[in-house]
């Protein structure tokens, strides 16, 4: 694999967080790209190839394995960063698989009453 690496680079984030059923509220990814940039990150967003396979429709989900694609990105990363504005099983297993994993993490979630809560290395 080909990288492209300078010295000022602190690491890669991964951008983690919901995306079924919010498809067109993903504009948070760009808030969390611009703070990882300016801090010395490269990022890795899963949306940015994920959007087209949305964009298609569920029937052609099946044609890509998107998850594994993830999967190997999170594997590859040193911190993922995840926003859970909603519950959601995919960020919550891409949680897991970071911690299994000896990742960093960076949670940013909402509570009940819409209060940001933060933690973590970026928060």
């Amino acid at each position: 694999m080909l990288r492209f690496w300078r010295d000022d680079v602190k690491g890669k984030n991964f951008i983690s967080g919901p995306i079924q059923n919010i498809e067109k509220g993903q504009s948070y990814r760009e808030t969390i790209k611009r703070i990882c940039r300016e801090k010395g990150y490269v990022v890795i967003d899963p949306w940015e190839r994920e959007k087209i396979i949305y964009s298609a429709g569920k029937a052609s989900m099946v044609n890509f394995n998107f998850i594994s694609r993830d999967l190997e990105d999170i594997k590859n990363c040193d911190i993922l960063v995840a926003y859970m504005p909603k519950l959601s099983a995919g960020t919550c297993m891409e949680l897991f698989y970071a911690k299994q994993m000896g990742k960093k993490d960076d949670l940013h979630m909402q509570n009940q009453e819409s209060k940001p809560m933060d933690s973590g290395p970026l928060g």
